[in-house]
């Protein structure tokens, strides 16, 4: 950090909090480099800074740096709250610095590989450097023998599979949603933003690069009942969930009037709103009143089809002697006897409620109904 020589001092004492007086043990000037709000790297010479060997901080003093540099007007820190702006160079650069627990600006200096490279000549004064074929590893195993506790043992078991599932590889494929648009991303990159937060650059097919969080990312392989195919694939894949008049209606379309293409074009671009919604957007004024001349005569639209298909109607199916199945049987006469179980999963993620705390980043996915067909009771665990 210190450039050149530290000239050593006689009776040249600091106070602080408490009238502690702390002995400087030289002065000289240090090198210091840091970077500004765009990510430039700066770097300056500072003179007359005094070396305290045991302080575990570096304090600048903005005055003493704005008169060397001769810019006592365009150098200063502002304090708003829990963040500080540092300027200098006649406003033409800027650090905003967010407040830590001690609620000081604290800034990083001299970033880089220092430290490490530091390190790897301490290692090779002691180790064979030129020995350039080694390997080593290290692994834990979890035993699988009685003499673990079964229930530690299902718990580990349950850790590893869910920190597997959580996991995002480099180059792997997934499906991105957010606002109502789908696609597959291949993961670039992974890196931790300017406040700490877990961030991950994606490629669509088209070439654009994207930056998200988890939340957005879903395996292609997990079902999303708000999930709407619309490449040729995506549709390939569904097509054993469609009924047969459904794909009678796909395989032979009807001509559409023109009237009907402007309704289906326009449904598209709201992101396939549902058509209810849009004839009370009709009804209200925001869309032309020439669609309520449609009526009944609505066009069906494809990706729809596909989008609301997850899983052939079970109401309508018959045993083998014929009967209409149906899930409440004909001999319920007690609570608890048949409970029906209602999965929902939600393709956008909600909030969690909160009363006080910290705001948290965990999102609601998904959530269980129970319903007693006999008392008609329905729990909906928290």
């Amino acid at each position: 950090m210190f450039v050149g020589e530290i000239r050593p001092l006689e009776q040249h004492f600091v106070a602080t909090i408490g009238g502690n007086k702390n002995n400087a043990a030289g002065i000289g000037t240090v090198r210091w480099k840091w970077k500004d709000d765009n990510g430039k790297m700066h770097t300056y010479d500072i003179k007359n800074i005094l070396f305290f060997p045991q302080s575990p901080i570096n304090i600048l003093s903005i005055t003493e740096f704005a008169e060397q540099f001769g810019d006592d007007g365009g150098t200063g820190i502002t304090t708003i709250c829990r963040k500080s702006t540092f300027f200098w160079n006649g406003h033409k650069y800027s650090r905003t610095i967010i407040h830590p627990s001690s609620n000081l600006p604290e800034m990083p200096i001299n970033d880089g590989f220092g430290l490490s490279a530091l390190w790897s000549r301490i290692v090779s004064q002691q180790v064979d450097l030129h020995k350039h074929h080694c390997h080593c590893s290290a692994a834990s195993h979890f035993p699988t023998n009685d003499l673990l506790h079964p229930v530690i043992d299902s718990k580990v078991r349950a850790l590893s599979t869910d920190l597997a599932s959580e996991l995002i590889h480099i180059g792997e494929t997934l499906l991105y949603l957010k606002d109502g648009r789908q696609t597959y991303v291949k993961v670039e990159d992974a890196f931790l933003d300017e406040k700490n937060i877990m961030k991950y650059k994606v490629t669509t097919a088209d070439g654009t690069s994207l930056e998200t969080t988890r939340e957005t990312l879903r395996d292609p392989t997990t079902p999303d009942i708000a999930w709407i195919p619309s490449s040729v694939p995506e549709l390939r894949l569904s097509l054993d969930l469609l009924m047969d008049d459904q794909l009678h209606s796909i395989a032979n379309p009807v001509k559409l009037l023109p009237l009907q293409e402007e309704w289906i074009a326009l449904h598209e671009r709201l992101w396939h709103l549902p058509f209810s919604i849009m004839f009370c957007l009709v009804k209200a004024g925001f869309l032309p009143k020439k669609f309520t001349k449609l009526g009944n005569q609505l066009p069906p639209c494809v990706s729809c089809l596909f989008g609301q298909a997850h899983r052939k109607p079970w109401r309508s199916k018959s045993t083998a002697n014929g009967s209409t199945s149906t899930l409440r049987g004909d001999q319920i006469n007690c609570a608890g006897q048949t409970v029906g179980i209602v999965h929902l999963i939600s393709a956008q993620p909600s909030l969690v409620p909160q009363n006080k705390g910290t705001l948290t980043r965990a999102r609601i996915w998904a959530a269980t109904i129970f319903g007693d067909y006999y008392t008609k009771f329905v729990m909906l665990p928290s």
